[in-house]
């Protein structure tokens, strides 16, 4: 029970962890070993309320809201690979009770990008479907995953807007000489997020510049056939110029964290990413691989085997072509930067099994 709170050296601070947060990590294995060892259709009535309660008192706290995320993010790795059903709807049952029951807090620091956005892991998993595994298996997990996602969404996303505005309405509004962009918000946003505005020295041309191509190319609103021909090529020149800067490559990753790790199905922020994740990996500075491989960002391969089975939301006649569009650019990208990848680390990035979930 203890490696949840080695992982976030909990266990290695000059204080010992206090009472609460050794109750949550033992609450987190108890969860898991009830539902080892229960059928389907009685999972839900055997994890009691008082194994979970240590759960949702645990984010109240910052380091239970780490132990609690960090544990999930490991366990809800390649969501539609796993065929441990039951660690599935254990985990399930946990972030039902952290997110739903917990402190507000935690839905504030997952707005804010302090964790991973558990949305598109909780969609992927209402759609759960495993060889060997029997019926009611699956349809218990993909009746978890839907009930939590659709309480989860609106909630997350009225934190997502109030977060928005309170960065907006507390920080100097960015002007340049260039015309305003639809995504302007988003263009402060991103300046704040690093730490821009309030360093004493204003921010460099180059860095202007990057953060009016990250908001100016998700706000393009094109056909799925026609996305290629209209990201102009001046903008996506400005997104490989940042990659050499520590700031610049601040920005793009936690740009393409918050689209890449929220709700997904609209496939036009989607492809967005994936365009602006191209021209910065591929064709920008190779120390923002090498940043990659030493784990000061998130890991993007987990990201594109995803959306190499994306199913698009989109109810205009352009769904298909809008899923058949993001599978292969997600897979020629996470070709081609798995090639990148694999010298600078030593087991290939997209191997994210986790033998403890």
């Amino acid at each position: 029970m203890s490696w949840i709170l080695e992982e976030l050296g909990i266990a290695q601070d000059a204080s010992a962890p206090r009472q609460s947060e050794v109750a949550l990590d033992a609450a987190l294995a108890h969860v898991h070993s009830e539902g080892m060892r229960v059928k389907p259709k009685k999972m839900q009535t055997r994890i009691a309320e008082k194994v979970l309660q240590p759960i949702s008192q645990g984010t109240h706290t910052k380091r239970g809201r780490q132990q609690i995320m960090k544990h999930l993010e490991e366990c809800f790795q390649k969501p539609l690979e796993n065929d441990n059903w039951r660690k599935i709807h254990s985990s399930l049952v946990i972030a039902s009770q952290a997110m739903l029951n917990g402190s507000p807090t935690l839905l504030e620091e997952i707005a804010e990008g302090r964790h991973f956005n558990p949305l598109q892991q909780v969609s992927l998993l209402s759609h759960y479907k495993m060889e060997g595994i029997s019926i009611d298996s699956e349809k218990l997990v993909r009746s978890k995953a839907s009930a939590l996602h659709d309480e989860l969404q609106p909630q997350l996303q009225a934190a997502i807007e109030a977060d928005k505005i309170a960065k907006l309405v507390t920080k100097v509004p960015l002007t340049t000489t260039t015309p305003p962009y639809q995504s302007k918000g988003l263009l402060t946003a991103l300046f704040w997020e690093v730490g821009l505005m309030q360093d004493t020295d204003q921010p460099t041309q180059t860095e202007v510049e990057l953060a009016e191509a990250l908001a100016f190319i998700p706000s393009i609103d094109v056909q799925p056939k026609r996305m290629r021909t209209l990201v102009p090529q001046v903008h996506l020149q400005k997104i490989s110029k940042g990659t050499h800067t520590d700031k610049g490559r601040q920005m793009i990753m936690q740009h393409l964290r918050s689209f890449l790790m929220a709700d997904v199905s609209d496939w036009r922020p989607v492809y967005a990413a994936i365009v602006i994740a191209s021209e910065a990996l591929l064709k920008g500075s190779p120390i923002l691989l090498q940043d990659i491989s030493e784990g000061r960002h998130f890991d993007p391969l987990q990201r594109l085997v995803l959306l190499e089975t994306y199913e698009s939301g989109d109810d205009d006649g352009n769904a298909r072509a809008a899923t058949n569009l993001i599978r292969q650019k997600a897979h020629e990208l996470r070709d081609a930067l798995a090639q990148k990848l694999q010298p600078s680390t030593p087991a290939p990035a997209v191997l994210l099994d986790n033998p403890l979930c």
